[in-house]
């Protein structure tokens, strides 16, 4: 409490210290000559003094503006707005003034007007531009370092792109995806001195026939490029070599004209640093986005996807590539492909308490240490064709190939159980995935799309555990030897084909019909063969012991729905129902197959309330079925770990639940703020269930239908206000789950709650050093069970001449119920030099500053609570040589 207190002073005062910066503000009116307001004028003062920033504003609703400028410094402050001719002043201001426009209405709006001026921010529709040389230095390297200049623009510290408090979910360049869409990829790499302007797309969709039709809610960036870009190479090589025999490779070579693209980017490294990650795993393998909604638990849960969430390690060597081209055909025809490819070698190492919350609470002490290899690589083909403005096709075709070893030791000790033994994996993956797409202007009135997806997939994981104890005792049948090899392999192979009808009827202006037909329809092939290799080298296969699936699984859905869309005021209201059949069907080895069908009626409700351009309120509910998989329908054992046994249940029925979401988003360029705040909540009327047997650290887990209710919310509000050079910003969360444990044949009530908050400021200096700092706290609650977890942050950056500074300190102290208490640093710090016009570069990095070796962090699941110690790369220090071409 103490800290935290000293840490709200801290920031009170920083935000008191630079809210004194020498500035004055202007203020007034924009009105037509008939004192009718005009809402997002754009005013801004040109600088008479050299290398001083233009100062902008956007009127809001009432045609007010708010101007914030160095104080005795003379201005030319310029009002323009679309079909008004643009008017001027001239001050020296040294204190706060109002001045009122008046803008005349032109006469013929065709005549063009020259200006010698470039309005900093147009405002059109669903498109805000922004003239990047209004905002920037010259001193910005890449695309990330222009994006935190522009107001309204956020990038946070892992790259995401946030535009009124809302995730840009894709990037563009001159219209043309880049990368497939991966935001990270650009926003990391794009060269800042290459950009011209920069696009927000609200309610972005790429088929413009369907953009009055579909809601999509998205954003999406559109980079423009300058006119001596337009055909060009442009791009960066790094080369860097540290102490500790570091290196780092990472050339970034870009070719761009209005046909032909070709990007690459290259990473070979030893310093931990992750060119690849799980997002832009996800990024990439999301196909189309009306088949796209139910992947992504699939994606994460992934073994790949696993390796890729790990970004602590002791060692790290990655080699990784990312290729693009696009090419344009015809005026009517693109094509663009993609192929990103990465082999890496990394060690880990972790100490791990876990705590079981059983009805006699124990401890377990547990080590584990890995040697993870990986190969990956995805491809993507597309091809976009447009013969006419009524006609609209697109094919694609993905192949995603990976290859990763794990060879671990595990050493653990409880109770009742004391085990060392080594933990071998490898998972070798394949998939393809062809999505097709047609959208067709029937009539005026009628527009008609078809999706279609096919998707085969294939997973072989091969585990073993090795030991000269006996594992699982009691619950497999072991032979008695002096060394014990259990080993497993399974096969996963699934062949899926989806099809979408939608055909967009137009009534009124205000009044759309919509009607689906579609059909789902999945193969999938399970098998799993679990079996002790003996010494003399045959197997005691597991099989007589109810082990070995080899399972057969079939599901179907075919489905009708209706959609109507009305816009009441300025709500737009889009309820929906949709009549789904399902049939599924299952056929185990020696047992007869077993089917079911199920009819069900799910509605659906949309409502969107746009209150004004910058403030909009969202409405979502939608009754959803949650049908089990394969692993959870296979009836026969199969070994999970080395003290975990697993057994599905082939009669399991579709969980239900009810889905609620509400978000309120307010943006406001003329008082610099911004306000997101959304909630979500979901109602379980019946849910797949894992059951849990314990044995000492031993568990046998089982699925059932489980009828009573459960429910969780998660409600979380983001706040950020510039006040002269400090924007303030304030982030909260809280969940809650409510759930039913089943433990032991016991059935009880449990509670998770989370809160967490973030206060920090940042400065917006041109000419000082920006410093960013925060205090974050986070509560958990299990029960009696509490974790806290606390964090200060700061971040400094300055651009001084031909130097960039940049450092980084975030200090973790966790704690828990059972007195467990830890902290650790994590701290980095840079120095880039370059010479203006100058192509060489040179960097001087320190990543882990401090030497830490070790993170810790405190959790809590359904039964156990974990103290985690997770070591780290110790100090890594590089120096670079930058040739900017």
């Amino acid at each position: 409490m103490i800290l935290t207190v000293r840490i709200c002073k801290i920031l009170f005062l920083l935000t008191g210290f630079f809210s004194m910066a020498q500035t004055v503000v202007v203020k007034g009116f924009v009105k037509d000559s008939l004192q009718n307001p005009l809402a997002y004028a754009n005013v801004f003062a040109m600088p008479q003094k050299e290398n001083s920033n233009i100062s902008y504003a956007i009127t809001n609703e009432l045609g007010e503006y708010r101007l914030k400028i160095t104080k005795n410094h003379k201005y030319i402050v310029t009002t323009t707005f679309l079909g008004y001719y643009p008017k001027k002043a001239t001050f020296l201001f040294a204190k706060d003034t109002t001045y009122n426009f008046t803008l005349q209405d032109k006469a013929n709006q065709l005549n063009a007007v020259e200006l010698k001026y470039v309005v900093p921010i147009v405002i059109k529709k669903d498109t805000t531009t922004y003239n990047v040389s209004s905002f920037t230095t010259g001193n910005e390297r890449k695309l990330k370092h222009v994006l935190r200049k522009l107001p309204g623009v956020k990038v946070d510290r892992n790259g995401n792109v946030l535009v009124k408090g809302e995730k840009v979910h894709a990037l563009l360049v001159e219209d043309k995806s880049f990368f497939g869409g991966n935001t990270k990829l650009g926003v990391e790499n794009i060269p800042a001195d290459a950009i011209d302007k920069i696009q927000i797309l609200e309610n972005y969709n790429k088929v413009s026939m369907l953009k009055s039709l579909e809601d999509s809610n998205q954003i999406v960036l559109n980079i423009k490029l300058k006119s001596n870009k337009k055909k060009f190479v442009f791009g960066d090589v790094e080369i860097g070599v540290g102490a500790e025999n570091k290196y780092v490779l990472h050339p970034k070579l870009f070719y761009y004209s209005p046909k032909t693209s070709v990007n690459f980017i290259g990473d070979i490294t030893n310093t931990g640093e992750k060119s690849f990650t799980i997002k832009d795993y996800r990024s990439f393998e999301k196909g189309k986005g009306k088949f796209n909604k139910s992947t992504f638990n699939k994606i994460y849960h992934s073994d790949f996807a696993k390796y890729l969430s790990n970004s602590d390690y002791t060692s790290d060597k990655t080699y990784f590539g990312a290729f693009n081209i696009r090419k344009t055909i015809r005026k009517n025809l693109d094509l663009s492909m993609y192929l990103i490819s990465t082999s890496s070698t990394t060690t880990t190492e972790e100490n791990v308490t876990n705590t079981y919350l059983s009805v006699e609470p124990f401890t377990e002490y547990r080590t584990t240490a890995n040697t993870i290899k990986n190969q990956f690589t995805i491809s993507k083909i597309i091809a976009s064709y447009k013969p006419n403005r009524k006609t609209d096709y697109s094919l694609e075709t993905q192949i995603k190939a990976s290859n990763s070893t794990n060879l671990g030791s595990i050493k653990t000790e409880s109770r009742n159980s004391d085990y060392t033994l080594s933990d071998n994996a490898n998972l070798e993956s394949f998939k393809l995935k062809q999505d097709m797409s047609l959208n067709k202007k029937l009539a005026k009135k009628h527009v008609l799309t078809l999706d279609a997806n096919y998707t085969f997939q294939q997973d072989m994981p091969k585990t073993s555990w090795n030991t000269n104890q006996k594992l699982l005792e009691n619950l497999i049948p072991l032979n008695t030897q002096n060394y014990y090899q259990l080993q497993q392999n399974k096969l996963i192979k699934t062949n899926n084909i989806q099809a979408l009808i939608k055909e967009y009827w137009s009534l009124h202006r205000l009044h759309h019909i919509y009607t689906n037909i579609g059909v789902q329809y999945t193969n999938t092939a399970y098998s799993t063969n679990d079996w002790q290799l003996l010494e003399n080298g045959t197997r005691n296969n597991f099989n007589t012991a109810g082990f070995g699936n080899d399972l057969n699984y079939n599901f179907s859905d075919i489905y009708f729905g209706l959609e109507y869309k009305v816009a009441i005021g300025k709500a737009t209201v889009n309820p929906s129902v949709f009549y789904h059949k399902y049939h599924w069907s299952t056929k185990q080895i020696h047992e007869n197959k077993i089917k079911a069908t199920k009819n069900l009626v799910l509605p659906k409700l949309n409502i969107q309330v746009e209150f004004k351009k910058s403030e909009r309120l969202r409405l979502n509910y939608a009754l959803k079925p949650h049908f089990p998989n394969v692993s959870m329908l296979s009836n026969r054992y199969v070994l999970s770990d080395f003290n975990q046994i697993y057994r599905g249940n082939n009669n399991l029925d579709n969980g239900m639940y009810h889905s609620f979401s509400l978000s309120y988003a307010n943006f406001n360029f003329f008082k610099e703020y911004m306000f997101f705040l959304s909630g979500h909540y979901n109602k379980k009327m019946r849910s797949l269930k894992n059951t849990i047997l314990l044995d000492g650290i031993n568990q046998y887990n089982s699925q059932i239908l489980f009828k009573k209710s459960e429910d969780n919310w998660n409600i979380s509000a983001y706040f950020s206000k510039t006040i002269k050079k400090v924007d303030s910003k304030f982030t909260i969360q809280y969940n809650t789950d409510n759930f039913y444990q089943l433990i032991n044949h016991i059935e009880s009530l449990n509670n998770i709650k989370g809160i967490s908050f973030e206060p920090s400021i940042c400065t917006l200096f041109d000419e000082f050093p920006n410093i960013e700092i925060g205090y974050a706290k986070e509560f958990k609650y299990y029960n009696t069970v509490e974790y806290v977890g606390e964090q200060i942050f700061a971040y400094l950056e300055y651009d001084y001449k031909d130097f960039i500074f940049e450092t980084s300190y975030v200090y973790h102290q966790n704690k828990a119920t059972n007195n467990i208490k830890s902290n650790y640093v994590n701290s980095n710090i840079s120095a880039f030099y370059q010479k203006e016009d100058s192509a060489w570069g040179f960097e001087f990095k320190v990543n882990n500053l401090f030497n830490s070796t070790y993170k810790r962090n405190n959790n809590i699941n359904e039964f156990v609570v974990f103290d985690t110690k997770t070591f780290i790369l110790p100090r890594t220090i590089i120096g670079k040589i930058i040739y900017k071409l």
